[in-house]
């Protein structure tokens, strides 16, 4: 795109991101998305069995560090609801502050009777560098509530098998690209107890009949304030851990005409655009 060899690119890496929107004639068409990072708890691993213990550590992460230090500025941190503002499905919940709070956290771990010095393993892919960016940062501030905070990483194959698959690990991050055609999309797939992404164990009988009477409910308002109530209760009892949400990163060179970016990423705008 540097060199004018290439007219488009709806992924563009983070960090090439300043050096390609700044070069001349380039335009900038990123938008925010639905393209989710989430820390995830294993709910049968002690401590973090302890609900209190998942909000500590939920509520120590700097988000505004990951999105600073993984993604090069070009994300928004998830302080509460899950759904983004620009879908109907929003809720307007701020449960976490952009920093972190530590003193918070520590508090909540003091009430969990969970010692210093308490081992805690962070598993992450090596290949996917987002998470290896964040890795650092999510065990400094795990360190900083008092846990020895582990590292382990490995390529794809044996994350699936050996991580993943069994739910064996302490923490671990997932990414998840949703196309949010409806909010039931990411939630559903996200928290209800028989989902085939629930390595984490969780279980919530509550949180299931709000999701099946929110994809079930007649009108937008209803399903909204049904998906506000799940969203909520998520961040009581931390079922996952809401991180960050990566931008769709499009570029372009002022030759392509008539292109309408898609917060999925998708491309069948393009076959309304052209060359000049």
């Amino acid at each position: 795109m540097k060199s004018g060899e290439i007219h488009f690119s709806n992924e563009v890496p983070p960090k090439d991101w300043e050096a390609i929107v700044s070069k001349e004639g380039m335009v900038n068409a990123a938008l925010e998305g639905s393209r989710y990072f989430w820390l995830i708890p294993n709910w049968e691993t002690p401590p973090l069995d302890n609900v209190k213990v998942r909000q500590a550590i939920a509520i120590a992460l700097n988000r505004a560090a990951i999105v600073k230090g993984a993604f090069y500025g070009q994300a928004t941190p998830l302080l509460g609801g899950v759904i983004p503002k620009w879908n109907w499905g929003y809720a307007d919940i701020e449960f976490f502050k952009p920093q972190g709070d530590i003193e918070a956290a520590k508090k909540l771990l003091a009430e969990a009777s969970i010692e210093p010095g308490t081992e805690i393993t962070l598993n992450m892919v090596s290949s996917w560098p987002p998470m290896m960016s964040m890795a650092p940062i999510i065990q400094a501030n795990l360190s900083q509530i008092g846990f020895k905070a582990t590292i382990e990483t490995m390529e794809v194959p044996r994350y699936w098998d050996e991580v993943w698959g069994p739910s064996n690990f302490d923490i671990t991050v997932m990414y998840w690209l949703s196309p949010l055609a409806d909010p039931d999309d990411f939630v559903t797939n996200t928290y209800f107890s028989t989902s085939g992404v629930n390595v984490h164990k969780s279980v919530s009988k509550e949180k299931d009949d709000l999701l099946l009477a929110a994809k079930s409910a007649v009108t937008i308002e209803e399903r909204k304030d049904l998906y506000r109530q799940q969203q909520a209760l998520s961040l009581e009892t931390m079922d996952v851990v809401p991180l960050v949400n990566a931008w769709v990163l499009a570029a372009h060179t002022g030759r392509l005409k008539n292109f309408t970016p898609m917060r999925t990423g998708f491309l069948k705008t393009l076959k309304d655009a052209w060359l000049e």
